[in-house]
């Protein structure tokens, strides 16, 4: 997810230490964090979908 990881390379990864920072090729800390940062912001667009599609039967 694009947007998962724009938030993740620009926002979070500065702030890490080293050791959460994903590196070039490596399985690491940083790749779960930037990982798990795409799954947060996938479910976050999947709950809005279904909000909107469940406020729309009701009309």
């Amino acid at each position: 997810m694009v947007l998962g990881n724009a938030i993740y390379f620009l926002v979070i990864m500065p702030l890490l230490p080293a050791a959460g920072r994903h590196g070039i090729a490596r399985i690491d800390l940083g790749r779960l964090i930037d990982f798990w940062v795409c799954l947060v912001v996938f479910g976050l667009i999947e709950l809005v979908r279904r909000r909107k599609r469940a406020g729309a039967g009701t009309k």
